[in-house]
């Protein structure tokens, strides 16, 4: 796959910037503007060679519907997010309510086990778990068991 020109990086900039502050996908009308471009072809000619080269997609017919991709997206299966709540001692069990702290997202096929709704992560403090490849500083992925709670 072909590195995208400065012209073509500028444009999938742009629509990066809109989607993740959190707007609409921009129209061709809006990237044209915003080059200050005179007329929707040269936007439309990007946008394709972007398409073509893996870094965008849309969904035909249907305006502001542009995504950005990732080549390395066709490598990776079904991805799942998993709520990550706060630390867990390496050693010592820990009884406590905790609040996530955020969301880890996991490629579900490399995990080792098929999740239900129940699955959570905690970060990893303390090093008794050295042994079984488990460091400070790790994220752990766990299923809730019967009864049991984060």
């Amino acid at each position: 796959m072909t590195d995208p020109t400065k012209a073509q990086r500028r444009v999938l900039d742009f629509i990066q910037s809109e989607l993740h502050a959190g707007r609409s996908a921009p129209t061709l009308r809006e990237i044209a503007e915003r080059f200050g471009c005179a007329g929707h072809r040269a936007v439309a000619v990007h946008l394709a060679a972007l398409k073509r080269k893996g870094f965008i997609e849309s969904d035909a017919g249907k305006a502001r519907s542009l995504r950005v991709t990732s080549p390395l997206q066709k490598l990776c299966g079904r991805v799942m997010d998993i709520p990550l709540f706060g630390t867990i001692p390496a050693g010592f069990a820990q009884d406590k309510e905790q609040e996530a702290e955020g969301c880890v997202s996991v490629d579900v096929s490399s995990i080792g086990f098929k999740p239900t709704r129940n699955p959570f992560a905690l970060r990893v403090t303390g090093e008794s778990m050295i042994g079984k490849h488990i460091l400070d500083g790790d994220i752990v992925v766990l299923e809730h068991g019967a009864g049991s709670t984060p």
